[in-house]
C-alpha cells in the first residue's frame, strides 16, 4: 500500500529560516506583518505518504487514510485549501497532494487536548525520492537565493519522474487487465 511513511516536526532552525525567507519578500516589514507570517506557517508538523503507483493515491486516501485519521480522532480538512500539485508541480517543481489534519495534542499537565494543525503530503515513490534529493541538495544548504538554472534542472527531473509515474500506471493497468481476461 505505502512505500514510505514519514512524520516529522520542523526544527526550530528550519522554522525560523522559513519565516526569514518569507520576511525577505515583504517591502515594509513591521511586527504585525512578521506575526502574520509566523501564523501562516502551516507545516510545523507533518506526515508524508509515498505510494508506488500514481493511480493508487486518491483511492487509498479516500478508502484508507482519511477513515484511519478520523478513527484516531483527527479532524480531516477536505477543503478547497487542499492542493493538488501532481500534474503541474509547485514553484520548485515538487509534485504532491497536500491536505491538513487537526491532531489532538495534550497541552497541559491535566491531559487537556488542543487540536493542532498538521500537514499531510502524499506523493508517488518517484516524487518522494526526488523530494528527498531536493531537500538534501537545496533546503539544507545556504545558497541564499536559488539560481534559476538549478531550480529549472530540478523541475525537469520532476517532470520526467511524473512521466515515469504515468507510464508505470499504464503498464500496471495493462497487466492487470490482461490477467483478468
Amino acid at each position: 500500500m505505502f512505500t514510505a511513511v514519514q512524520g516529522r516536526a520542523k526544527t526550530e532552525r528550519s522554522f525560523f529560516k522559513k519565516l526569514y525567507r518569507s520576511c525577505l519578500k515583504i517591502d515594509n516589514l513591521n511586527l504585525d506583518t512578521v506575526l502574520a507570517l509566523y501564523n501562516e506557517i502551516q507545516d510545523a508538523a507533518g506526515v508524508r505518504f509515498a505510494f508506488p503507483y500514481y493511480h493508487d493515491v486518491f483511492q487509498i486516501l479516500h478508502e484508507y487514510v482519511y477513515p484511519q485519521f478520523k478513527n484516531l480522532g483527527y479532524v480531516v480538512n477536505l477543503s478547497p485549501e487542499n492542493q493538488n500539485y501532481f500534474d503541474k508541480g509547485d514553484d520548485l517543481g515538487r509534485r504532491y497532494y497536500l491536505f491538513f489534519v487537526k491532531v489532538p495534542v495534550p497541552f497541559d499537565i491535566f491531559g487537556n487536548l488542543e487540536l493542532v494543525r498538521a500537514e499531510v503530503e502524499v506523493r508517488t515513490e518517484f516524487q518522494h525520492v526526488w523530494a528527498s534529493m531536493m531537500h538534501d541538495l537545496i533546503n539544507t544548504t545556504d545558497l541564499g537565493e536559488l539560481r534559476n538554472d538549478i531550480v529549472e534542472d530540478m523541475r525537469r527531473i520532476s517532470e520526467n519522474l511524473r512521466s515515469a509515474d504515468y507510464f508505470l500506471s499504464n503498464i500496471y493497468n495493462k497487466i492487470k487487465v490482461n490477467k483478468t481476461c
